[in-house]
């Protein structure tokens, strides 16, 4: 119905977050579709990360799809990996999941390198430092126009463009970890934060993680 009736007269937006890492469900089943990947640092990411996986068991209103594992229910995306999913702390957890995800994405844009036109990677540095010509580039896409004053009401909310990347209060301040006010943290702070936190395999983990993103940043900057 949507590919048939809907998607022909408007654009029709999904919100899929990790859905289309690991399936190519969406680019079989629907005509003219545009697949946006929003892409950041994963040091940025981990305290978020973290802080939602213990929602996952707890909270009525979240609906994140489970396995179960030795009579335990666990997030779907723990699967092979289920052992070591339930030895970790939270923040162990994402960053190897951080880490799936982007090994994931690798395989399937190499795999799909002919289906380029599908896809727009977006890396969140740009998008808050560069906003308006990020912006812009999205708008050309779809072609659909856009409201002014909606637009800037929109960066003064997110307080965007930024000069730097530093972490700021914001639309997601409920997710922050363990309730911490993430006012003006820098790289550094965050980065000591997370050392107490974990082990020392899973912070080398994530400083290879770092650099494997930043290779993806330099090869897909341009897609």
């Amino acid at each position: 119905i949507i590919n048939k009736k809907l998607s022909p007269k408007q654009i029709f937006p999904f919100m899929v977050h990790m859905s289309t890492f690991n399936n190519t469900l969406l680019e079989e089943t629907f005509n003219n579709l545009n697949i946006i990947y929003i892409l950041r640092d994963p040091l940025f990411i981990l305290e978020t990360y973290s802080s939602y996986l213990d929602r996952i068991n707890s909270d009525p209103r979240e609906f994140t799809p489970k396995i179960n594992f030795n009579g335990i229910e666990i997030p779907w995306y723990a699967k092979n990996w289920e052992n070591e999913y339930l030895k970790i702390n939270n923040t162990e957890k994402s960053i190897v999941l951080v880490e799936k995800c982007l090994d994931l994405l690798i395989n399937k844009l190499n795999n799909n390198y002919k289906k380029f036109n599908l896809y727009k990677i977006l890396f969140f540095e740009d998008l808050v430092k560069n906003t308006d010509n990020k912006f812009y580039e999205l708008e050309k896409i779809f072609g659909q126009g856009y409201y002014e004053n909606y637009f800037k009401y929109i960066k003064k909310k997110n307080k965007i463009p930024r000069s730097n990347e530093i972490v700021l209060e914001g639309f997601w301040k409920r997710y922050t970890f363990k309730n911490q006010s993430r006012q003006g943290d820098n790289e550094e702070k965050i980065i000591k934060r997370v050392k107490k936190d974990v082990s020392e395999e899973y912070f080398n983990k994530l400083l290879k993680l770092r650099k494997k993103y930043n290779k993806i940043k330099y090869k897909f900057k341009n897609i």
